[in-house]
């Protein structure tokens, strides 16, 4: 913006001149017309040299200055407009004078729309098929709070993003490795145990059939076999359901989401999550804070996307407390008690929901990585559930902010924005294989 700072200190030096050339003779107001052309010749000499390209509209939103990079841009072509070197004569706001409709559209509805203006990109191929990617900026020029004009910046930020892309792909290839072992990992241990238990099932089969031959019995399988059996056929099925409970929790890792984003009271889609879990809490004698606060603005969220990841969070809350208390001696454990909270609250333009507990916290070591795929600290665990967390916020435009300390307990911090009634459905496409 050094142009536009240089531009008024030439026009308000200009302006101190010309109050006092009422005083001047015919000379020296001759030696000022011809300094004032100066002033406006080297502004437009730098409006000119600038690869940003810049359009300047009065407060009706009509065209008064296009420099040469706005003019070289294709979405900017003009319908017949009288000018002036970079200067235009116009009558009519600038989205009538473009011929790009889609662009038209946008800036008649941000510049004549309420709030601040959000940059948009538009495509375009240029002349060899090569897709140019443009930036386009609205700000306004305000003087004593009132607004006297607009200002349009455009710039191409086509290998910008081209790095960008490499950049993602690259991180890609290298995270596929990474991907691969801890698939391979996962799936490998359950189907090893359940292939261990097919097979002592069928050994026990087997020495049932041989020691029922010959014998008049109608159930050859009964007391103690059929116990062992049952218990076998018990952990193929936990197995089956861990396997399960992972192929799910990867699809939704990786796979692009489709998230529907609706205007909701956050302490009625709060309220079902901890209905379903109270009976475990009571169970655990885990007491439970809520502080959830009434009239909060709605946010922008996917209803059942958004109770999976709260639950998986509070459920981590409550292991937690349980590990710390295994940790704990007889006496100490007899005097702790599990403490689980939940409070909501807006700050800006922005709601939080906070879940704290008073469990075994987490290392310097942990807190790094918890974030990571396929990192876990439980024997059984798939290291994905945290991954699926902070990829569900991601995709509501939300954060996590995790504040924890060994022995001691964790909060967590989930940041969401407000709804707007634009905000309807959201196609998240930074998956793994995007």
């Amino acid at each position: 913006m050094a142009f536009f700072s240089d531009r008024n200190n030439i026009f308000s030096s200009s302006g101190e001149r010309l109050k006092r050339s009422k005083r001047l003779g015919k000379e020296q107001l001759q030696y000022l017309v011809k300094e004032l052309g100066k002033d406006l010749e080297q502004g437009e000499t730098l409006l000119q040299s600038l690869p940003m390209g810049i359009i300047l509209l009065n407060k009706d939103f009509c065209l008064q200055l296009m420099n040469r990079a706005a003019r070289r841009c294709p979405l900017f072509f003009l319908h017949q407009v009288h000018q002036v070197n970079a200067f235009y004569d116009t009558r009519y706001p600038i989205w009538h004078d473009l011929s790009h409709e889609e662009l038209s559209r946008w800036l008649e509805s941000e510049l004549q729309g309420k709030g601040v203006s959000r940059p948009r990109e538009f495509n375009y191929f240029d002349d060899n098929g090569e897709l140019r990617v443009i930036l386009i900026e609205i700000s306004s020029q305000v003087r004593d709070g009132a607004i006297e004009g607009w200002i349009i910046l455009i710039t191409d930020v086509s290998e910008l993003r081209q790095q960008e892309r490499e950049v993602r792909q690259l991180a890609i290839l290298a995270s596929l490795s990474t991907v691969t072992a801890g698939v391979a990992h996962e799936i490998k241990n359950p189907l090893a145990a359940m292939s261990l238990h097919v097979q002592l099932m069928q050994r026990l089969l087997r020495r049932t059939r041989q020691a029922g031959e010959g014998t008049k019995s109608a159930d050859p399988i009964s007391g103690p076999p059929q116990e062992q059996l049952l218990e076998y056929c018990g952990i193929v099925q936990e197995e089956i359901e861990r396997l399960n409970t992972f192929v799910t929790d990867f699809l939704l890792t990786v796979r692009p989401l489709e998230l529907e984003l609706i205007g909701q009271d956050i302490r009625k889609v709060v309220q079902p999550c901890i209905d379903l879990l109270q009976p475990e809490l009571e169970d655990k004698g885990i007491v439970l804070e809520l502080k959830l606060r009434e009239g909060l603005p709605n946010v922008a969220l996917d209803e059942s996307m958004f109770r999976r990841m709260l639950l998986n969070l509070l459920q981590n809350a409550i292991q937690a407390i349980e590990d710390k208390t295994e940790t704990l001696n007889k006496q100490m454990r007899d005097l702790y008690r599990g403490h689980l909270g939940l409070q909501s609250y807006q700050k800006s333009d922005k709601v939080y929901l906070e879940i704290t507990d008073n469990g075994c916290g987490m290392s310097d070591e942990t807190q790094k990585k918890i974030l990571e795929p396929f990192f876990t600290t439980r024997p059984k665990g798939s290291g994905l559930g945290m991954t699926m967390v902070l990829r569900i916020l991601q995709t509501h435009n939300g954060d996590l902010q995790i504040q924890t300390k060994e022995g001691v307990g964790t909060v967590l911090r989930i940041a969401l924005p407000l709804f707007h009634q634009e905000q309807k459905l959201l196609i998240d496409r930074n998956s793994l294989y995007s």
